[in-house]
């Protein structure tokens, strides 16, 4: 059985059109993703899902395969991801039962670090997950200093803890899930409705890996960060 990395890469984007062949440290967007993937000895195959001609050109041009072009249904505002991988899976691979796992790297999050993939392609094969997914530790709690809209203009906490909290130490651990990679069982892609339908674990990340790019700040930071890194490394 095989890994296939899926990279789901779609033409419109409302935050920042083009993002996902905007140039980012001297490469389109996409290519990070692409050469993270072909970097990786487990992976097999590596896919790009695009609805676009000039997105499937240039994830070519990076060594990926675009065996057909998404249909526009699958490629609005409000499509669900979870859909687009279940189309690659009945279209872009011969036949979904020989492919092991799916390793989503999505192009918004081209500051992954390969050992995490790595890690969380280790802990998806020790099996008793259907799912892996990348995580950073949460700056905000909901049962501590997250507000919801209550009645009458007020504001009542995210969550109601179960006694009081005043420290934030003292609160349960919320992470936030990245863009890093996700790792996902065909079966459960093709029977499920979503990732939390099945038995999920995480491997957590740094935060300086884990910026989600859909602005054109986010795209600056990104080139700030890579520029930090590689600084260090050439100290």
């Amino acid at each position: 059985k095989m890994l296939v990395s899926l990279i789901c890469a779609r033409k419109n984007s409302k935050g920042l059109p083009g993002k996902n062949i905007a140039p980012l440290g001297g490469m389109p967007l996409i290519a990070h993703s692409i050469t993270m993937a072909a970097s990786i000895n487990a992976i097999d195959r590596i896919i790009v899902s695009t609805d676009c001609p000039e997105i499937a050109a240039v994830a070519e041009a990076h060594g990926a395969t675009v065996p057909g072009l998404r249909p526009a249904e699958l490629a609005g505002d409000t499509s669900p991801e979870w859909l687009v991988w279940r189309h690659a899976l009945e279209n872009f691979v011969e036949d979904y039962r020989n492919v092991d796992g799916l390793v989503v790297l999505p192009p918004t999050g081209p500051l992954r670090e390969k050992a995490d993939v790595e890690q969380a392609i280790g802990l998806y094969q020790g099996g008793d997950c259907d799912v892996v997914i990348t995580t950073t530790p949460s700056h905000r709690n909901p049962l501590f200093n997250m507000v919801k809209p209550a009645e009458d203009g007020l504001v009542e906490l995210g969550m109601k803890p179960e006694a009081t909290i005043h420290r934030r130490q003292d609160a349960p651990r919320f992470y936030d899930i990245t863009t890093n990679c996700y790792i996902v069982s065909p079966a459960l892609v093709m029977n499920a409705n979503g990732l939390f339908d099945g038995r999920v674990r995480q491997v957590v990340v740094s935060a300086e890996t884990a910026v989600d790019i859909d602005t054109k700040i986010d795209l600056e930071w990104a080139e700030f960060l890579m520029n930090q890194k590689a600084q260090r490394n050439d100290e």
